[in-house]
C-alpha cells in the first residue's frame, strides 16, 4: 500500500515528486509504537501499544475545545500500560452529551517522566455519517446521511507566530505558537527555495497540525537522500490562519513572521 492506485486518486501517501501528502502523517500517527486515541463510535478514547516489551505508568489527558476556544471538558487519567495490548481506557460519551456543534478533541498521552509519547487531535461533529452497511461492497459503503462540519468554515483567526531556523546543512526546525484564544486549525507547513519552488525530497516529524490556543510547538523537516537542499523560506497556511512566507538566512539564523 505504499504505491498509489491507478490512477492516482487513492492511497497517496507521498506523489510523484516524493512531497509527503496528508495521508502520509495520519498513517505515521496511527502507527505509533504507544498511542491514545479516539473511537468515533463508542464515543471513547483507547490506549494502545503496539511494543513486545514497553511497560509501565502513563497518563493520558483528554480535553474537549469548543470553536470559540472554551474548554468543554478536561480531565487526566493515570493508567499502566502492558505491551501488546488495546485498553479502553476512557469514555467520553457524558462530556459529549450536550454538544450541538463541532468540536476539537486533543488526546496527550506522557510516560511516567513526562515524555510526550503521542499527541493526537480530532474534530469532531454532533452526530457521525450514517453509513449504509446493507450495500457495502469490496470498495464503497454509501453514506445516507453526512455528519455536519460546517462551523469549521465559520472559525475566527489564528494568530499564530512562525520562528523558522536551519538547524544544519540537511535540517530545519520550525516553532509554531498560537498566540489566539481560538484553535489554529489543520496548520500545513512546506519550504521552498528562494525562486519559491518546493524542496524535496524531505521527511516532517508532523504536519497538518491543530494548534490550542496559546499552544507551542516545533517540528522539524530533513533532506531524504542526495537532492538539492536549498531551502531559504517556509510556507504556512491552515484553515483559519492565512497564508504566508517565512524567510530565514541560514544555519542558526532565524526568521520570525508574526503577522
Amino acid at each position: 500500500m505504499l504505491n498509489n492506485a491507478w490512477p492516482g486518486l487513492h492511497w497517496n501517501l507521498w506523489d510523484y515528486y516524493m512531497r509527503p501528502a496528508g495521508s502520509f502523517f495520519g498513517a505515521k500517527a496511527g502507527l505509533r509504537v504507544e498511542n491514545v486515541v479516539y473511537d468515533y463510535v463508542r464515543k471513547a478514547v483507547w490506549l494502545v501499544n503496539r511494543s513486545l516489551d514497553k511497560q509501565g505508568a502513563r497518563s493520558v489527558e483528554a480535553q474537549i475545545l469548543a470553536p470559540d476556544g472554551k474548554v468543554v471538558h478536561s480531565q487526566k487519567t493515570a493508567i499502566t500500560t502492558t505491551p501488546n495490548t488495546s485498553k479502553n481506557i476512557l469514555s467520553l460519551a457524558g462530556a459529549l452529551g450536550n454538544v450541538k456543534g463541532v468540536v476539537f478533541i486533543r488526546l496527550i498521552l506522557s510516560d511516567a517522566e513526562g515524555k510526550v509519547l503521542s499527541r493526537n487531535v480530532y474534530w469532531v461533529a454532533k452526530e457521525p455519517d450514517v453509513l449504509d452497511w446493507g450495500n457495502s461492497t469490496w470498495y464503497l459503503t454509501p453514506v445516507t446521511k453526512y455528519s455536519d462540519y460546517t462551523a469549521l468554515n465559520k472559525l475566527a483567526p489564528a494568530h499564530v507566530t512562525v520562528d523558522a531556523a536551519k538547524v544544519g546543512h540537511d535540517e530545519v526546525a520550525v516553532t509554531l505558537e498560537n498566540k489566539s484564544g481560538v484553535p489554529a486549525f489543520f496548520v500545513s507547513l512546506n519550504l521552498v527555495d528562494r525562486e519559491g519552488k518546493d524542496v524535496l525530497p524531505l521527511t516532517w516529524e508532523d504536519n497538518y497540525v491543530t494548534l490550542w490556543p496559546k499552544e507551542r510547538m516545533t517540528l522539524k523537516a530533513k533532506a531524504v537522500g542526495a537532492g538539492r537542499w536549498e531551502p531559504s523560506a517556509v510556507q504556512v497556511a491552515g484553515k483559519n490562519v492565512e497564508r504566508r512566507s517565512v524567510n530565514w538566512r541560514g544555519v542558526g539564523s532565524r526568521g520570525v513572521g508574526g503577522e
